[in-house]
């Protein structure tokens, strides 16, 4: 009874005056009972995001993020003062509201916990006045991985493109698109895949091809309500391939 009575008290929703705290390997059944239903989940694989509205949405340009592998915390990315996750984040750093909403980066970030992950301990560096980079504000690695999630599920099913695919180990693509646009979001990763002519030799890509390709992530971006702002920024970072792609 002792113990069912301390397991209701860990799992049962913090007030609202609370600042409610997720932490590594917490089950997804407690992530909800802390934080309540996401306005939206998306799975992939071994892998499911749970996005939340927040306060700051308008202001700070993303929902907060938790991620899960195989039903437990791996990452989390917030915003919300009301919310905090106790591990290392994949996020470089905290971005109050109201520093976003002025744009600068005014506070240093604080060193990373000892034996946190390389990539969450990896951190951009932001002088006064610099604004946040793209990365950080669409909400880190949680937030890229799950674009290119919605991009390569798109493709696939696209007539206009899916053909291009056959046969391709898409874990492969996946991964790489995934550091290819963390690095031009302004994130810590490192594309290790082949320049872009070199990937695309012989497969005789059109504008068009593309064109299509760009749409795809375009709609991935709306399912995840990425802001407008943000959105341009992304297909702009992808749109300056197009010529090493294509040869147009």
């Amino acid at each position: 009874m002792r113990r069912l009575f301390l397991l209701a008290l860990i799992t049962a929703p913090l007030p609202l005056t609370a600042q409610a705290v997720i932490d590594p390997e917490m089950p997804r059944a407690q992530v909800l009972a802390r934080l309540g239903t996401p306005a939206v989940e998306r799975s992939s694989g071994d892998a499911t995001y749970l996005f939340y509205t927040n306060s700051c949405h308008r202001t700070c340009g993303m929902n907060d993020v938790v991620l899960l592998d195989k039903g437990v915390v791996v990452d989390a990315v917030f915003r919300s003062a009301k919310r905090r996750y106790s591990g290392a984040s994949s996020s470089p750093r905290s971005i109050s509201a109201a520093e976003a909403r002025r744009g600068n980066a005014t506070k240093a970030p604080d060193a990373p916990p000892a034996g946190a992950p390389v990539m969450a301990s990896l951190s951009i560096r932001a002088s006064t006045g610099a604004k946040a980079s793209l990365y950080e504000r669409i909400g880190g690695l949680p937030a890229v991985k799950a674009a290119v999630h919605e991009m390569v599920t798109n493709a696939l099913a696209d007539p206009r493109i899916k053909a291009f695919f056959a046969g391709i180990d898409m874990e492969r693509v996946g991964r790489n698109l995934v550091d290819f646009l963390c690095k031009a979001a302004g994130g810590p990763c490192q594309y290790q895949g082949k320049s872009m002519p070199k990937a695309h030799e012989g497969l005789n890509l059109k504008p068009e091809h593309f064109n299509a390709l760009v749409e795809d992530l375009k709609i991935g971006l709306d399912k995840l309500k990425v802001p407008a702002a943000e959105q341009q920024e992304l297909l702009a970072a992808l749109a300056a391939t197009r010529k090493d792609v294509t040869g147009k």
